[in-house]
């Protein structure tokens, strides 16, 4: 598959996501996240979704957990959204690098 078009299709789809858990996704679980980033299999049939959720370690879990319970409904939806030949199948992780960055930014600037 052509790197580009990979790239293209990781954005794509972060964009629809952020949108959609905006917007549409009512779990209580999954609260304030944030789609950090995207990485998309070469096959287009998997991908892998790093997320940030709110403050507290519970969140982390239970935003993980509220994912993987609207995960159906996402790949539905993005697979109509972006008119994809194949239904990709999501994983979701909570994104520790983001984490990392943000405490050493908090660290500096104190």
């Amino acid at each position: 598959m052509n790197k580009r078009r990979i790239l293209r299709m990781e954005a794509a789809i972060r964009k629809e996501l952020s949108q959609m858990l905006l917007a549409e996704v009512k779990d209580p679980r999954v609260g304030f996240c944030t789609v950090t980033r995207v990485e998309v299999s070469p096959d287009i049939k998997s991908a892998r979704i790093f997320m940030t959720f709110g403050v507290g370690e519970g969140r982390k879990e239970e935003g993980l957990e509220g994912m993987r319970s609207a995960a159906p409904y996402l790949e539905r939806e993005i697979t109509h959204r972006l008119k994809l030949r194949y239904v990709p199948h999501f994983t979701f992780y909570y994104d520790e690098e983001w984490e990392k960055i943000f405490s050493n930014e908090m660290i500096n600037n104190a």
